[in-house]
């Protein structure tokens, strides 16, 4: 599933290249030449300038400058992962469209294509659309991870709301006690 979301997110950038997000750990001066990114250094004159650092304050330089980690990638995985500039409604619709039948979700053996996926998202909305819930509105999300809950995330951000998590293991008093407080317009519970 992750693989697919990245592949989808990289075509969604060939066009645009670096985004916003991620510009300072791309930067040459973040960036050790890595020999599984043949591309990197041919990329490295074309992008802007480095964003300022936040020094070690003993030695006074940056310790994750160099970028250590790089040297237990395996051969073939990217250095660089450039984030859409998309939603991520738009990204599930992206995958439903263009790859329905691969496998979006693996829960306990049972799987779940895109289309699949799509499907009940689409489901979902609606009946939250039916119980009043409109673009937002802040609705607060007391699932584990689970398909249910990656459902009802999607549901809530397809009609504009906001999804507010919650900690499922948290107590009824514990859900109370933030529950509580001033009446606020558009307050609603899901799961």
């Amino acid at each position: 599933m992750l693989a697919e979301w990245v592949r989808t997110a990289r075509r969604g950038l060939s066009e645009t290249g670096l985004s916003r997000h991620n510009r300072s750990m791309t930067d040459p001066q973040y960036h050790d030449s890595h020999p599984h990114d043949a591309q990197a250094s041919a990329q490295e004159s074309q992008r802007p300038a480095p964003a300022q650092t936040t020094p070690d304050t003993a030695s006074g330089q940056n310790p994750l400058a160099h970028r250590p980690w790089l040297k237990n990638y395996s051969p073939g995985v990217a250095v660089d992962v450039h984030l859409s500039e998309t939603s991520l409604s738009h990204l599930i619709d992206d995958a439903v469209r263009e790859v329905p039948h691969k496998v979006a979700l693996e829960f306990f053996g049972a799987t779940t294509t895109y289309a699949e996926l799509g499907s009940q998202i689409d489901r979902a909305a609606e009946g939250l659309r039916l119980a009043g819930v409109q673009a937002g509105d802040r609705v607060a999300l007391i699932l584990p991870n689970c398909p249910q809950h990656i459902i009802a995330f999607y549901a809530i951000l397809r009609l504009g709301a906001i999804v507010v998590e919650h900690n499922p293991l948290y107590t009824g008093a514990e859900l109370r006690h933030m529950f509580r407080g001033p009446r606020r317009e558009g307050r609603h519970r899901v799961g």
